[in-house]
């Protein structure tokens, strides 16, 4: 019997698949964020339904539900962490202009989670929080993601 097939939903394929996330100026987000040979600047992220971050996902959940049972409790602080250690997790690379003078070396996930908790940048974690649950947008190969 043709007709529609289930597995043309497979998100946890498309979200292994990464997207490159094309960053918006937060001072300019009208003009374009590009290098000097006009590449946008990016990072590249697995989706929210991509192996490793559910998997990291659980680990922060089970952590936190332990808390809960022990009559912890959690605050904004490290729900914030969680979120910038999934975007790490999350991280597959990137296209960034030159931070403090250097140029960044590809992603590890610790070198993402650094820049993630970097304070100055909060607008890179809104911008990759944005997309990464977004499953549509892992579907869209051929648009931009800004």
């Amino acid at each position: 019997m043709p007709g529609f097939d289930l597995s043309t939903l497979d998100t946890k394929t498309a979200a292994e698949e990464g997207l490159v996330v094309e960053l918006e100026n937060p001072f300019e987000p009208e003009k374009p964020f590009v290098d000097d040979d006009g590449v946008p600047y990016s990072i590249t992220i697995l989706g929210g339904d991509a192996g490793k971050v559910r998997t990291k996902e659980k680990k922060q959940l089970n952590r936190i539900l332990t808390a809960i049972r022990k009559g912890k409790d959690s605050d904004a602080e490290a729900g914030e962490q969680d979120n910038i250690d999934k975007l790490a997790a999350a991280t597959l690379a990137w296209h960034l202009p030159q931070l403090d003078g250097e140029t960044l070396p590809p992603p590890t996930e610790h070198l993402a989670r650094k820049l993630y908790s970097d304070p100055r940048f909060p607008w890179i974690i809104e911008q990759l929080t944005k997309r990464i649950g977004d499953r549509s947008r892992f579907f869209k190969k051929s648009s931009p993601s800004s």
